[in-house]
């Protein structure tokens, strides 16, 4: 799997961009399976009602679903965001009660 980088602006002064390894599995699963699954939907889009402008009524429902995979997909990156940053906090802690408490503190779960 290949480093994802994005750019950041270093201020307001400077012009420049920094670019910054982002070296993250959530991140890198929504470049990969999570946008192939909104791109597929989107293909069914533009086949049942084109590309070209105006309303297209018989795309109502592709739309709803589309709407609603969005969200899905985005609930997971968030999760799975969520949890790649708490096995990054918790990682140099000593494995443990204060593991576990740190887990338990962090997540609003009971690990035990």
């Amino acid at each position: 799997m290949q480093p994802v980088f994005f750019r950041s602006c270093v201020g307001a002064a400077e012009s420049a961009t920094v670019r910054v390894q982002m070296p993250s599995r959530s991140f890198n699963l929504w470049l990969s399976e999570r946008r192939q699954a909104l791109d597929q939907i989107a293909a069914a889009h533009v086949a049942v009602g084109g590309a070209g402008p105006g309303r297209r009524y018989a795309t109502e429902q592709i739309n709803q679903a589309y709407a609603m995979l969005l969200s899905s997909q985005f609930q997971g990156f968030c999760r799975d965001l969520h949890s790649e940053a708490v096995d990054h906090i918790c990682g140099p802690v000593a494995a443990g009660n204060i593991r576990m408490l740190l887990l338990r503190t962090i997540t609003g779960v009971n690990p035990w």
